[in-house]
Order: structure tokens, then C-alpha cells, then sequence
């Protein structure tokens, strides 16, 4: 069953293998040659990386992955991909154990398979499989269920895990306080002092891993120059956000018809607060009744909010919604829907079970194809998002490099009025477009207010030490620059 789970997910996926880097992964891997050069694997080893102005320097565990992928495959996606697409089946298989072990003998098979199958296949999880950047929440997850395998056996391993989990993303601080009550649900009957043992030595390295993730950071940085603000600009404006944010998920996982890459105000426009809070009150309301029937509902259920907590913008964070926050949140989701399959009836039930992972397998499939390269998913995200600022000035670049002008002159244009002509990138893409299209005097006058709002545009050298710009948008910027030295 394992091994037939496993093959699900790679068949699903398998398309992947020809993919480009999309996002924020052609920064990291194509731009940034830091996971490239060897010397720098002892900094991530022993985390002197907290320490360094990089990329993901908070997560070594993701930096390791993606150097050893540089190793065997330099440049080359396909390897990449084929890394995430085999941590996605480990995933599902560890799931399909870890719920095999915990749901019994009567019924738990199957129950165990449902669940695995519908974390194989859910749409919402395309995001972090296809996206070699987002690879932190395959790694955190396939860790936090290796630590709670390993902790009735190998304690020492448990450890390990839990602190490769934290050091690949930060909602790996849910590990510990899910292992405590892993014990307090299914092995109160072992020795206490083992358990809480194997608890706190968690806690305190999970703990002591964090704070050296804020204490050594660097006080300065050339790549992230804005720090991270909360929704709406406050903490209290951010607690109304929030439920919306928490109800647009839900609404996704039950029905994946919206998914996109960059959510905005304009993707919580359908969900007011006072309807948002009372769908968390009922979904709230379900997840209290299942769980006083079932411990495993508890124990899926406290997954899926421990998973969530770290990404709700408590603290502020860079993007305050995505699916990929979700991908660790559907492991207990999954886990939760399993223990209300009923058995009664295993054919009929197997059968209906099948009709709907059917039914997600389109959705799915589709996602995987708009994750496929730069034109399509910037296209599928200024369909389903036209406020998405991000969309827009990727789009523009994709048409651009496809040499339509005309579109790409257009599409600028859009994210200059969506950013209130106030942002340097849009005004520098509009002034390259209007410079391929042969108009140099507004080109000029487009590249001027780019360096207005930010005067490293004047050296555009600086955007790729920045990792700003790919090389190829430093090069189209840089005639732009000597002319405009040359005749002020």
C-alpha cells in the first residue's frame, strides 16, 4: 500500500521533471550562487549561516537540500524538481505509517490509505511540490513525521528531526508540543519521566535554535531592505484580517476552485469579517465534536493549527497568506478526515473515496501545469488576482521575454497604476519595454522616476548584488543607465 501511495504521488507530479524555475527559486538558484560554491557548506552545517546576508540564511536544513541538488545537478530544474517530487511521496508515505500505526486494526488500513491519498492529491499542496523555492514545507513536514515516528524507538533520532524540521522553516516549532501530546493521547501509559524527557530536550533545542535565529541575524541587509509588516499596517488591524485569511484557507481546502500564487486584499474580497468569523465558528464547532469520539482527530487537528499558528501573521511575515503554508496544516487535516471515514461499508465507502481524490485529480493536474513555467503562472495569477501587484510585473517581464512589447508596455503600465506610481521596479520594467519598443524618450523619462524612488537603479549592478534583478534585467537596464549618465 505504501509503495502504490508513493507511486500515486509521483505519477501526479511526473510532468514536474520538465518545469522551469519559477518565482522566488530563479532568484536562489539561478541568480545567487551561494548554494552553488562548496566552500560555503561547513557555514550551513554549523549554522554559522544565521549569521550571513543570504537567502533562506534562517534555514539551513532547506540551504542544505538545495546545495546537495547543486551538487548533482548544477542548474539544471529537473533535478530540483525530482528532489521535491520524491520528498512529496516520502511525505505521503510517512503519513500513510504514521496513521497506520495510530488508527487500530479494524479499519485503520484503509483509513490510513484515504488519508495518504488525499494529501497525495490535493490541489493545495501543488504549490509547494512544484515550486523548488517553497521546499522548506516539504522538508519541515517530512521531518516532523520522521521525529514522531522515531520517538517510541529512537529517541536520539526524534531529537534530530524535530531540529532539521525547525531548521527548515519556522512552523517547525510545532514538533515539540505535538510530541507531548502524541504522548499524553496514545502512550500515557509508558513511563512519564521518558516522554517528558524526550519533550523538553525537544523544546530546548527547538527553542535555542530560534533564538539564534533572531539573535544572529544580520543587524543590516542589501537583500532584505523592507522589513515585513503586518496586514493592514497594525497588530490589532491585522486581528481582523486574519479570520479572512483563516477562512479563505479553509474555504480552499474544501473546495480548491481559487487557488493562485499571490493572494491580496482583493482574494478576501467575498469574506467579510462577521462571515468569516462565524465559518470558524462552525468549523471549530465540528473539529470539537469529532475530536471527543476520536484521539486521532485531536491529535490531526492540533496538527493542523500548530502548523498554521507560526504563519498567521502573529508576527509579521513577507507574504501573509499561500498555500504552501498549508502543505505541513493538510498532513493533520488529512489525518482528521481519515478517522471520520466510516467502515461500515468498506466497498461503497472505498468507491466514494476514489470519486472524490477523482474529482481533486484535474484540479490538481491543472495546478501542476499553471506552475510550469513564468508565462503560465503569471498569467493564471493576473486572471484570478487582477489586484496582484506581483502578477502583473512578472507577467510583463514574461512578455517581454517572449519580445511581445506591446503587451509588455501595457502590462508595466499596470503595475505602475497598482502601485500608485510610486514603485521603482515597475517604472524601470516600463522604461526597458518602451526602450525595446523604440521609444527612447519615454523610456528615459520612465527610467528617471525609477531612480527617483530607489537610486540603485542608477547603478543596476547593485540590484543583482541585492538580488533585485536577474541578469538578464541588469543588462536591459544598464544602456538605459550610460545614456542617462551621459546626457542628464
Amino acid at each position: 500500500m505504501a509503495l502504490a501511495l508513493a507511486a500515486v504521488a509521483v505519477a501526479v507530479y511526473w510532468p514536474m521533471l520538465g518545469a522551469d524555475f519559477v518565482y522566488d527559486s530563479r532568484l536562489q538558484v539561478l541568480v545567487d550562487d551561494y548554494i552553488h560554491q562548496v566552500r560555503n557548506l561547513p557555514e550551513v552545517l554549523t549554522g554559522r549561516v544565521l549569521a550571513r546576508d543570504v537567502l533562506d540564511c534562517n534555514r539551513p536544513t532547506n540551504l542544505l537540500s538545495l546545495m546537495v541538488d547543486s551538487m548533482l545537478w548544477g542548474k539544471k530544474p529537473a533535478g530540483y524538481h525530482l528532489t521535491n517530487l520524491v520528498l512529496h511521496a516520502g511525505n505521503v508515505v510517512l503519513l500513510y505509517g504514521w496513521l497506520r500505526r495510530l488508527t487500530g486494526s479494524r479499519g485503520g488500513g484503509w483509513r490510513a490509505a484515504a488519508g495518504a491519498l488525499l494529501f497525495a492529491l490535493h490541489p493545495i499542496n501543488s504549490e509547494a511540490v512544484c515550486e523548488v523555492g517553497y521546499r522548506e514545507d516539504l522538508l519541515v513536514t517530512f521531518f516532523i513525521l520522521v521525529g514522531l515516528l522515531a520517538a517510541e524507538r529512537f529517541p536520539a533520532g526524534c531529537v534530530v528531526a524535530l531540529l532539521l524540521a525547525v531548521g527548515a522553516k519556522e512552523n517547525g516549532i510545532a514538533g515539540p508540543p505535538l510530541l507531548l501530546l502524541y504522548w499524553l493521547l496514545f502512550h500515557r501509559g509508558q513511563s512519564p519521566r521518558r516522554w517528558l524527557v524526550l519533550s523538553g530536550v525537544s523544546f530546548l533545542i527547538v527553542t535555542v535554535f530560534l533564538v539564534a535565529r533572531f539573535v544572529l541575524q544580520p543587524a543590516t541587509s542589501i537583500i532584505f531592505t523592507d522589513r515585513p509588516v503586518y496586514p493592514g499596517g497594525t497588530f490589532f488591524t491585522a486581528l481582523t484580517i486574519q479570520p479572512r485569511i483563516w477562512a479563505l484557507y479553509l474555504g480552499n481546502c474544501v473546495w480548491p476552485a481559487n487557488l493562485c500564487a499571490d493572494y491580496t486584499p482583493y482574494s478576501l474580497r467575498h469574506l467579510p469579517l462577521g462571515f468569516s468569523l462565524a465559518c470558524l465558528a462552525v468549523v471549530l464547532a465540528g473539529f470539537v465534536y469529532a475530536t471527543r469520539r476520536n484521539r486521532l482527530t485531536l491529535l490531526g487537528a492540533s496538527l493542523f493549527w500548530l502548523a498554521l499558528l507560526p504563519v498567521s501573521n502573529l508576527l509579521p511575515i513577507y507574504q501573509p497568506a499561500a498555500d504552501r503554508y498549508l502543505y505541513l496544516a493538510m498532513a493533520g487535516l488529512c489525518a482528521w478526515v481519515a478517522t471520520l471515514i466510516p467502515t461500515r461499508w468498506p466497498a461503497v465507502t472505498a468507491g466514494l473515496w476514489l470519486v472524490l481524490c477523482g474529482a481533486l485529480l484535474p484540479v490538481t493536474l491543472n495546478r501542476e501545469r499553471v506552475w510550469h513555467n513564468e508565462f503560465s503562472l503569471w498569467s493564471d495569477t493576473a486572471a484570478r488576482n487582477p489586484g496582484s501587484v506581483t502578477a502583473a510585473k512578472h507577467l510583463a517581464a514574461a512578455f517581454l521575454d517572449q519580445r511581445q512589447t506591446k503587451a509588455a508596455v501595457a502590462e508595466w503600465h499596470r503595475a505602475v497604476r497598482l502601485t500608485n506610481n510610486r514603485d521603482a521596479e515597475a517604472w524601470a520594467g516600463l522604461a526597458v519595454a518602451l526602450e525595446a519598443s523604440g521609444r527612447p524618450a519615454e523610456a528615459d523619462q520612465a527610467y528617471r522616476q525609477a531612480i527617483i524612488h530607489d537610486p540603485r537603479y542608477a547603478q543596476p549592478e547593485q540590484l543583482l548584488a541585492a538580488l533585485c534583478s536577474e541578469p538578464k534585467e541588469v543588462d536591459r537596464l544598464r544602456p538605459l543607465a550610460i545614456r542617462n549618465r551621459q546626457n542628464p
